[in-house]
């Protein structure tokens, strides 16, 4: 009954949302947000403990909050909540979905975002026969790193795109995990986390190019200006100067339309370059990124590189058109 009834309210949740932070009143969802979660831990608890194995796997009580995901775990997870006091058979089950992931009998891609794990079950996971080691390790971050690292090289499938005193940030070239250091937890593809550091920009970055099969490069200018830049075009001839000057009404007019994506284009004598403008604030005591002027998340990184692959396939196609046209007319002729 719970479930029917979350189900037949949740439509004007969206709206409801919407009329608070329009009108500016977004403190005011503060208290709502406390007594929702209350109610969810009560609900999820409860029924977690009482319903059949079976029902949990195939329809956690985490799905009233976001289908089937369990965000609600993520959530407690990342507030810094001690394992022991976690849904136990649900983390049991996140630990089976991370092994499956890193044992390449899972590969949904888009689908595993944000998932958390303790850094430790991950050694566990990746590491199953040797573990220890490292475990013990912990309490010397620069061993520990050095150590990790030097196992990570060993496997063939593991990439390594950052690594600092804090953290570290590799891919199995389907997922990216990022390992934060100082709170002991794994991301597995993190989307909501906010890029706060140019190392881990420039991380990122040669992820999704890798990803996105895309040349993208990431350009210090200093002075808090930095940009991405795209190639995304490079042909085989040189481009005519009607091509040229068709490629360039088509950039002007895509960037009236979409001002935010890139802030400069160049169109070369084979290729197309745009760049993508991200500024660094250095301002006491803070240090973060920005894009848009919002503070940079992963998945607006991505958004990034996906709208720039959509752009090279679109430039790519209206040459191959026009390249159609001059044949068809150089055909009639």
């Amino acid at each position: 009954m719970f479930r029917e009834d979350i189900r037949k309210r949740s439509e004007y949740g969206d709206e409801f949302v919407r009329l608070f932070i329009k009108d500016g009143l977004q403190d005011r969802l503060l208290p709502f947000s406390k007594s929702a979660l209350e109610l969810f831990t009560k609900y999820c608890f409860e029924e977690c403990n009482d319903s059949d194995r079976l029902k949990c796997i195939l329809r956690p009580c985490t799905e009233i909050i976001d289908g089937n995901n369990r965000r609600l775990l993520d959530l407690y997870i990342d507030s810094g909540i001690k394992k022991n006091e976690l849904p136990l058979f649900c983390y049991s089950q996140r630990q089976q979905m991370i092994t499956k992931i890193l044992t390449g009998k899972e590969r949904r891609r888009g689908k595993n975002i944000d998932k958390k794990v303790f850094l430790e079950d991950f050694l566990d996971i990746l590491f199953p026969k040797a573990a220890k080691p490292l475990k013990r390790a912990l309490q010397r971050k620069q061993t520990f790193i050095k150590t990790f690292l030097g196992r990570l090289d060993e496997m063939d499938e593991f990439t390594l795109y950052s690594s600092q005193d804090d953290y570290l940030l590799f891919s199995n070239n389907h997922d990216i995990f990022f390992m934060d250091l100082n709170r002991s937890i794994v991301t597995l593809n993190p989307g909501e986390h906010r890029i706060n550091e140019m190392t881990e920009l420039t991380g990122f970055t040669k992820f999704f190019s890798h990803k996105h099969d895309q040349q993208a490069e990431l350009i210090e200018n200093g002075f808090g200006w930095n940009h991405i830049q795209f190639q995304v075009y490079e042909s085989k001839e040189d481009f005519t100067k009607e091509e040229k000057s068709r490629l360039q009404k088509f950039l002007i007019e895509l960037r009236k339309d979409d001002t935010g994506l890139f802030s400069a284009f160049y169109v070369a004598d084979k290729t197309i370059q745009i760049n993508t403008d991200v500024y660094y604030h250095n301002y006491d005591p803070e240090v973060y990124l920005t894009y848009n002027d919002k503070k940079l998340l992963v998945r607006s990184l991505e958004e990034i590189f996906s709208s720039m692959k959509r752009l090279q396939d679109d430039i790519a196609q209206k040459l191959i058109e026009k390249s159609e046209d001059v044949t068809k007319e150089t055909s009639s002729e």
